[in-house]
Formats: structure tokens, sequence, C-alpha cells
């Protein structure tokens, strides 16, 4: 008896759909009204130097720890 819908099924994953979206029309609505969308306001800044060395050193450590996993599994197989 779980198939008596009044609407059939994609009737439904339609509807679905569709409030999903006027959801995400409100939301966006609500955030440019509450906060706004300025251009140049928060945006992602430039890094300094130090920062981007720090970044890639980090990077560099990481790859290097996923290279010695790699080993490591490639060892016990």
């Amino acid at each position: 008896m779980a198939d008596d819908y009044a609407l059939p099924k994609t009737v439904i994953v339609l509807l679905v759909m569709i409030g999903a979206a006027a959801a995400v029309c409100c939301g966006y609505a609500i955030h440019s009204f509450a906060v706004g969308f300025e251009p140049g306001g928060n945006g992602i800044k430039p890094l300094s130097s130090e920062q981007g060395d720090y970044m890639r050193e980090v990077r560099a450590r990481n790859l290097e720890a996923l290279a010695v996993e790699g080993h490591k599994y490639m060892r016990t197989r």
C-alpha cells in the first residue's frame, strides 16, 4: 500500500527540487540583504612572502610524508 500516493513520484521529486532551489534563492537574498556582496570587501588577500614560503615548506613536508607512506604500502604488498 506504500505506492498509493496522490501524486506520481516524479512530480514529488520535481516539487522537492523546486523547493530546494527556492530555499537557496531565499538564503542568497537574506545574505545579500544582511551582509551584502561588496566588491573588494573581504576578498582573498595576497599572500605575504613569509606566508608563501611557509606554505611551500608545509606542502613539501606533506608530499615527502605521503611518498614515505606510499613506499611503505608498496613494500608490504
